[in-house]
């Protein structure tokens, strides 16, 4: 009879075992941002550090990685017995008799502990881990994004400085050519309609100013809610600013040190051994235990510990197979979640790095475009000056070469600007 019972446990466990999924942990690298260091900003650096300290958004994302952590020591404590302790007093009287009150007391102490035959708490440790390392990924992501905010808020801000210095340096020399052309007006020398277009100019220019200087405390108001200080650069330019060459050659081995794709990786591993633990909920499990006791009818000798015990449990879960395969069935299907995600944030890595190399090629053709115009801009206002001062061009249009020269800077400046945000996101997108 025992062996029929035994024959059946087994064809039963047997019909219990499915196949496993094959996958390859993946293994994760950490790393400390320090791209924007490159661009020997002071400032920046400052601001940077301060942002990181000041973010509640951070100290709540570390609770949560020490949180995840606890959860994988929790299960770590697995590994080892399990101690327990108890003490108890009784009373009972017999009442058919007029016999008294009997006291009894009792202690015991016991070490439990599952035998990890199948590696089944190994694995649950390891999905805990994972997830812990999902945590730090979370923070990482969280840092670098930060990081991001602070640089590109930085560097729009030393732009509008030079900005709003070239456009105030355009609206005097409006100021002067209204002036001219009032006074030629006055004179018979010009009509109505050029005194209204130079009105209208200024008007132009000035809202121009008067826009930048508004996104200028936008600007100055997100460094402020990041780094909780009132912190004011002027002076600062984006003259100052070296851009340095990015490499066209893409090496997408870097991605590695992307947060986004870690955290990818850490639930998909996690996801993995959650998958195997769920199998192995199937297997039987065997537990022992021993233990130490003692009882008297006196609380002094009850702590002598006299009674040695000791216990064996063979745990056949197998027998609840319906329900159990259903959970092999949700984590399976999570696993596959997470592979389409790390799949998805493996690919949309990948395009954004093409994308910014693409943009910067571009950008960088215009800029040394934009630069050969502004060479000859100042050439042009060169002549009108000693065609001025020679007495063969007027001081209007003296002045008005100045101005195209301004626009030209001005749009030298922007397109500087245009590609050192394309250099910045290619820095982002490789998680230099």
């Amino acid at each position: 009879m025992k062996n029929i019972i035994f024959v059946l446990f087994s064809l039963i466990f047997i019909g219990c075992a499915s196949k496993s999924l094959e996958y390859n942990v993946k293994n994760i690298n950490f790393y400390e941002p320090s791209w924007y260091k490159d661009f020997n900003q002071t400032t920046l650096n400052n601001l940077v550090n301060l942002s990181l300290k000041n973010s509640e958004d951070i100290n709540i994302a570390v609770l949560n990685l020490e949180i995840a952590m606890l959860k994988a020591g929790l299960i770590r404590d697995d590994f080892f017995p399990t101690p327990s302790g108890k003490f108890g007093a009784s009373t009972n009287k017999d009442i058919k008799t007029s016999s008294g009150w009997k006291n009894g007391f009792s202690s015991e102490f016991a070490l439990s502990y599952e035998v990890d035959i199948y590696g089944k708490i190994f694995d649950n440790y390891e999905a805990r881990d994972w997830e812990a390392k999902a945590s730090q990924s979370t923070l990482e992501n969280l840092r670098l994004t930060i990081i991001n905010s602070v640089t590109d808020t930085y560097f729009n801000i030393l732009y509008l400085n030079d900005a709003i210095r070239n456009l105030k340096q355009n609206l005097e020399n409006l100021n002067m050519l209204d002036k001219l052309v009032l006074t030629k007006y006055e004179l018979g020398k010009e009509e109505i309609l050029s005194v209204r277009q130079s009105r209208q100019n200024i008007l132009d220019l000035q809202n121009q100013i008067l826009s930048n200087i508004r996104e200028l405390e936008t600007s100055y108001e997100i460094i402020k809610n990041f780094t909780r200080s009132d912190i004011k650069f002027d002076d600062l330019s984006l003259s100052n600013v070296q851009n340095s060459d990015i490499s066209l050659d893409i090496d997408f081995a870097i991605l590695k040190n992307r947060p986004d794709i870690n955290e990818a990786i850490s639930n998909l591993n996690a996801s993995f051994y959650d998958y195997k633990v769920s199998e192995k909920n199937l297997y039987p499990s065997v537990s022992i235990g021993a233990s130490l006791s003692d009882s008297d009818s006196k609380f002094s000798d009850s702590f002598g510990f006299n009674i040695l015990g000791g216990t064996l449990n063979i745990n056949l879960p197998f027998l609840d197979y319906s329900r159990l395969k259903k959970q092999i069935n949700i984590s399976e299907a999570q696993f596959k979640k997470n592979v389409l995600t790390y799949e998805k944030t493996l690919s949309n890595a990948v395009n954004e790095v093409i994308k910014y190399v693409n943009y910067y090629e571009g950008d960088k053709q215009r800029y040394e475009n934009m630069q050969n115009i502004k060479k000859e801009r100042e050439m042009i206002v060169a002549i009108y000056e000693s065609k001025y001062s020679e007495g063969k061009a007027e001081l209007k249009d003296l002045l008005e070469a100045k101005n195209s020269l301004i626009s030209v800077q001005n749009m030298l400046l922007n397109q500087k600007y245009r590609l050192l945000n394309d250099e910045l996101s290619y820095y982002k997108a490789i998680a230099k």
